[in-house]
C-alpha cells in the first residue's frame, strides 16, 4: 500500500488505516506494539500512562503534550498457545480486550505450523525474553528461565519474508503472528534467538 507501495498490508490492517487507524488507541495494540510514549495535543487522563512533558507549543503551531507508559510493555516476549485463524478475523480478535495477549499468539490458518490448536484455560509461560543486542535488521534475545515445552517468541516488529532467525546456533523457524508481528518457534530449553534481516532480492538489486 501506500504512494510507493512501502506500506505493509498486514500492519495498515492492523491499526484500522481504512476507519482512520481506528484501532491505535486499542490497550491490546499499543501493547502488541510495545508503545512506551503517547503524544496528544492537549492534557488527559490515560490509563496506564503518566505525562512527562505538560502542553507546550510546536512549530507547527499546534500544542503537544507527551505522555509515558507507567510500565515499559516488553518488545519480546515467550507465549506458550497458538491458534491458527482466518485472516478476517485475526484483527478483531486481537484487539478485543478479553483476548489474552500473553497467552496465545494467533497464525494464519495458512500456516504450517504444527502447534497444538490452543483451548482455555490458556497457561502462560514462565519465561522471559530480553533483547539483549539490537542494531536495524539484526537482534538477539535472551530467554531467561526454560519452558518445558516448544513455545514461541513473540517480537513486537513487523514479520517480512527476509527475516531469519536461529535459536541456540540452529536454523529457526520465523512466522508471521498477531496479523503483522514476528514469532519464532522455541523448542523447549531455548536460550537464545538471532534474527537477521537478509534479502537476497535486496542484495540483487542494490
Amino acid at each position: 500500500l501506500g504512494y510507493h507501495g512501502f506500506e505493509l498490508r498486514t500492519y495498515d490492517e492492523l491499526g484500522g488505516l481504512r476507519e482512520g487507524w481506528a484501532n491505535v488507541t486499542s490497550p491490546n495494540l499499543m501493547e502488541l506494539l510495545a508503545v512506551r510514549y503517547v503524544l496528544l495535543p492537549d492534557t488527559q487522563s490515560i490509563p496506564g500512562f503518566h505525562k512527562v512533558v505538560d502542553k507546550t507549543p510546536t512549530a507547527f503551531g499546534t500544542t503537544a503534550t507527551l505522555y509515558e507508559r507507567d510500565t515499559v510493555p516488553p518488545y519480546a516476549r515467550v507465549v506458550l498457545n497458538a491458534a491458527k485463524v482466518p485472516t478476517d478475523q485475526a484483527v478483531p480478535t486481537l484487539i478485543d480486550p478479553r483476548f489474552p495477549l500473553n497467552g496465545v499468539v494467533l497464525l494464519p490458518d495458512t500456516s504450517t505450523s504444527s502447534s497444538p490448536q490452543a483451548q482455555p484455560p490458556f497457561a502462560l509461560a514462565t519465561s522471559t525474553a530480553a533483547v539483549t543486542s539490537w542494531a536495524p535488521g539484526r537482534m538477539t534475545v535472551a530467554i531467561s528461565g526454560a519452558e518445558t515445552q516448544a513455545s514461541h517468541l513473540l517480537v513486537s516488529e513487523n514479520w517480512y519474508p527476509d527475516w531469519k532467525a536461529t535459536v541456540d546456533g540452529k536454523p529457526g523457524v520465523v512466522r508471521r503472528a498477531n496479523h503483522t508481528l514476528i514469532s519464532v518457534d522455541l523448542p523447549p530449553g531455548a536460550k537464545q534467538i538471532e534474527l537477521v534481516f537478509d534479502s537476497a532480492t535486496y542484495a540483487k538489486g542494490k
